[in-house]
């Protein structure tokens, strides 16, 4: 699957507000919270994209590297917000640039019988 075929409407459950301000105050307790809610389903996004499950665990682990990161940036006070469509658009960037890494890399020859 596209990464760009999954759309606003997977978002339907909504994010703990007191959730996310601790985890922006680096509560080590909350982030741990916070990663077991959230890996399931950056994980599945992945997953369903096409990636296999060592590429998805992958990626996965970068989404939360860029959520540690960037956490402060995202603003629930913007008009028509959504934590989970913020946290989407982190997934399907590194979605992209995985796809992006992949397509670069020259593809090995001589299959299972190369030796």
């Amino acid at each position: 699957m596209d990464p760009t075929e999954i759309t606003e409407k997977q978002f339907s459950n909504s994010t703990s507000a007191s959730l996310l301000r601790r985890v922006r105050q680096h509560d080590s307790s909350s982030w741990d919270r916070f990663a077991r809610l959230y890996s399931p389903l950056v994980y599945g996004w992945v997953r369903r994209s096409g990636l296999q499950d060592s590429d998805a665990a992958d990626v996965t682990q970068e989404v939360f590297a860029v959520i540690s990161r960037s956490i402060d940036s995202y603003d629930e006070n913007r008009e028509s917000a959504s934590f989970r469509g913020w946290l989407w658009g982190v997934t399907r960037n590194k979605l992209l640039e995985h796809h992006r890494r992949q397509s670069s890399q020259a593809e090995g020859i001589g299959g299972t019988d190369a030796q």
